[in-house]
């Protein structure tokens, strides 16, 4: 696996004990980050376009200095700048402190109970860290360490197959990147499949159901436990609007609008851990509607399958427009009461969108449910890398707003120019200003 890189910034008119960089270089390096160090001048321009570049061309930087000093203020000016975000008072910081601290709005907080542990901040790959030595220290080994190194872990696929064995256990060996495991009880065979390669994983599995008969078949992740243990307010505010609408509605008469974007994924995965979490007996797929675009990317129906596969949907494709669609769903299951959507108040005529919102009277009638309308763009890519979900690929090709083929384009703002090699794009989550979100998308002439 290629090593991560990782950028230590610090302040260049304040001196910084190397022995302490140094300790930080060695643990990081420890855990497979290639690490780099620079220093910057404490001027707004200066810190702008170092961080800027810093957290584009790295996975991830740490600025050292940037919280709970003489020079934090701005410092948060210039991530503000950069991130394009509007600068708030902190109350996790103040109370550190015991001054008005002032982050961006959507940056993120990682406590330690254990004293004499100062927090660390966290804004879209870039860490911002105190530099009081002996709180650093700390910083360093109960927060950064333990968080990039599950941050530079592998993403483990796993799936469980009950199969049938009444003939003795089955001989059934791994593949190259497949893991097996086997138990057996009474006439049937536990399988525990493990992989990180998805489509390996799923490959593994159609050749098993090939030559044995499969009683039961489903994703082995934790995924409740992964969605509860979220201690985020935005996350915490989704689940109880999807756990709100199971409880109205009950899962069989409810669907998810999956398009294979990024949102919808993230909706996907938190509509999974809520249903598993509060209806554990429950047996049925999860019913989600794809409509599907005139010319769609191979990639996305691709990643669709694989989703569908994987997690065991139940997806309904339909090519029509969106309220054609619509009532051909209803039309074939009349018992749908309500749509959960991965629509964010950025998307166009969402601004005013409420949780929980009936169709407009001209529409087939359905309850719309939007559990992530105020999520910000940081946010989807947060909890999709730091979770390690599976998304679609288009997203690293330097899309960040998928339509068709006809429509989309990589996102201009991540382009890198290499001058005789051409060019090449950043991944989608490393756009800087999410209000050119959608500069890939082309207007219809």
């Amino acid at each position: 696996m290629a090593k991560k890189t990782l950028k230590i910034l610090t302040i260049h008119s304040k001196e910084t004990n190397d022995n302490i960089l140094n300790f930080i270089s060695e643990k990081l390096e420890s855990i497979n980050y290639r690490v780099k160090r620079a220093t910057v001048e404490a001027k707004e321009e200066s810190l702008c376009k170092e961080i800027g570049s810093s957290v584009r061309q790295c996975d991830v930087v740490l600025f050292i200095g940037g919280v709970g000093t003489e020079y934090s203020g701005l410092v948060w000016q210039a991530v503000a700048k950069v991130f394009h975000q509007q600068l708030i008072v902190n109350p996790h910081l103040a109370k550190y402190t015991n001054s008005v601290e002032y982050t961006t709005a959507y940056a993120k907080c990682f406590e330690y109970t254990h004293n004499g542990t100062f927090p660390v901040m966290y804004v879209q790959g870039l860490f911002l860290l105190t530099d009081d030595v002996k709180l650093l220290q700390s910083s360093i080994l109960n927060i950064a360490v333990p968080f990039l190194t599950h941050l530079n872990g592998d993403v483990v696929f796993k799936r469980k197959l009950t199969i049938e064995a009444k003939g003795g256990p089955p001989k059934i060996c791994g593949g190259s990147e497949v893991h097996v495991s086997l138990c057996t009880a009474s006439d049937v065979a536990i399988l525990h499949l493990t992989s990180s390669n998805m489509s390996a994983l799923l490959d593994y599995e159609n050749k098993l159901l090939e030559d044995y008969k499969v009683l039961d078949r489903r994703e082995n992740a934790d995924i409740e436990d992964l969605v509860y243990s979220q201690s985020d307010s935005h996350v915490k505010k989704s689940v109880e609007c999807i756990e709100e609408c199971l409880k109205r509605y009950g899962p069989e008469n409810v669907f998810v609008s999956f398009n294979g974007g990024k949102d919808c994924t993230v909706l996907l995965h938190l509509t999974m851990g809520v249903l598993r979490r509060n209806y554990p007996r429950y047996r049925g797929k999860i019913c989600c509607v794809y409509m599907e675009n005139a010319s769609p990317f191979h990639e996305l129906n691709q990643f669709i399958e694989e989703s569908r596969e994987y997690y065991n949907l139940d997806v309904l494709k339909f090519s029509k427009s969106i309220k054609d669609s619509l009532t051909d769903v209803l039309a074939s299951k009349p018992n749908i009461k309500a749509v959960l959507m991965g629509t964010r108040r950025s998307d166009p005529f969402s601004e005013h969108l409420r949780p929980f919102q009936m169709t407009d009277q001209n529409w087939p009638q359905i309850m719309r449910v939007s559990p992530i309308l105020d999520w910000h763009y940081s946010q989807i890519w947060d909890y999709l890398l730091h979770l390690k979900i599976p998304y679609c690929g288009l997203y690293d090709m330097g899309y960040t707003s998928l339509g068709d083929t006809t429509n989309t384009i990589p996102n201009p703002f991540l382009v890198i120019n290499e001058g005789d090699s051409g060019k090449r794009y950043l991944p989608a989550y490393k756009l800087l200003d999410a209000l050119q979100e959608r500069s890939g998308r082309l207007r219809s002439k």
